[in-house]
């Protein structure tokens, strides 16, 4: 689960290549099963780690600006807790047995709160992704598969006062593009 530098263009029916017990395979990028991961509307699906509504002081949506010049999350909270509303905790249900990639844009991020875990409960053991410790925007993603985890956390804390989030995605990876694109469309 190595988090890699990716293709910022990246879109369902692509092909990632995912590392396997006996080398590598191409696997086909299904549908981005986390919703609003763009901010294009607004803080939609989001909320603090409080339960809370994202709002000020601690975030703003920016509608221009991110890796792609769209819309991202500007974060101004600093707290470490996981229950605090300066930080976010988002759920997303995986299948058990299947393999997922999961990616995201960041800046003035730090790897040891900003990341990707995933578990059978929402305590996420097992880190899938990491933002890496970067000034400019760089989008990373990663390729992983779940045997008995059933939720990927997506854990924002210690934001600084100046993290910046956007492009988000976690999408379930198929063994053909007409899977994958059949999963797009639903």
């Amino acid at each position: 689960n190595e988090a890699t530098a990716v293709n910022e263009n990246l879109e369902f029916g692509d092909g990632v290549t995912v590392v396997t017990g006996d080398g590598s395979k191409t696997m086909y990028l299904g549908g981005n099963i986390l919703a609003n991961g763009s901010f294009d509307l607004g803080f939609k699906d989001w909320t603090n780690a409080a339960g809370g509504a994202l709002d000020a002081p601690y975030y703003q949506v920016v509608p221009k600006g991110g890796i792609d010049g769209g819309a991202y999350l500007q974060c101004y909270g600093s707290s470490t807790s996981k229950t605090d509303a300066q930080s976010i905790v988002r759920y997303v249900t995986l299948e058990k047995n299947a393999s997922y990639y999961a990616a995201g844009a960041s800046c003035n991020t730090n790897p040891s709160y900003q990341r990707f875990v995933s578990g059978t409960s929402t305590i996420g053991v097992n880190r899938r992704l990491e933002f890496p410790e970067v000034s400019k925007w760089a989008k990373v993603g990663a390729a992983f598969t779940v045997t008995t985890d059933n939720v990927l956390g997506i854990n924002l804390t210690n934001l600084g006062g100046k993290v910046m989030i956007g492009n988000l995605m976690v999408a379930r990876l198929f063994d053909t593009r007409d899977e994958a694109l059949a999963d797009a469309m639903e």
